[in-house]
């Protein structure tokens, strides 16, 4: 894939989902105008077996961290200087959600925003 020039910022994103991590790099240029560099979806099964109020399966978590410095790497690869990240559904639910998420910001030097139910709702909706 061609990398982008020199007139363009380069941010990534990633959703940290109950089934999935997700990744988007996009280059976006001086006029505003975005370009997909990459995207990514590695199978995770964070939620796998999580019930209300239960703690995210060990396995999961060591899949979801992979995942996500994988996806981390590839969006620096890409030229991003800006990353972020999401978690979604399995993340707000579990008891230890919150630790998780800090774990995952912490070894990937990137924020993990935790959406409410809400939040995610809303940002579906505009996708769509």
């Amino acid at each position: 894939m061609p990398g982008p020039r020199d007139d363009t910022t380069v941010a990534a994103v990633l959703d940290v989902g109950s089934n999935s991590s997700l990744l988007l790099a996009v280059a976006v240029d001086a006029t505003g105008r975005a370009r997909a560099l990459d995207e990514a979806l590695v199978t995770t099964r964070l939620g796998a077996g999580l019930r209300a109020g239960g703690a995210l399966d060990p396995a999961a978590r060591a899949r979801t961290h992979a995942a996500v410095a994988d996806l981390v790497a590839r969006a620096r690869d890409a030229g991003a200087d800006r990353v972020w990240a999401f978690a979604t559904g399995a993340v707000r639910r579990a008891v230890d959600g919150p630790v998780f998420a800090a774990e995952l910001a912490a070894a990937n030097a990137v924020p993990v925003d935790v959406l409410s139910g809400e939040r995610e709702a809303t940002l579906a909706y505009r996708a769509a």
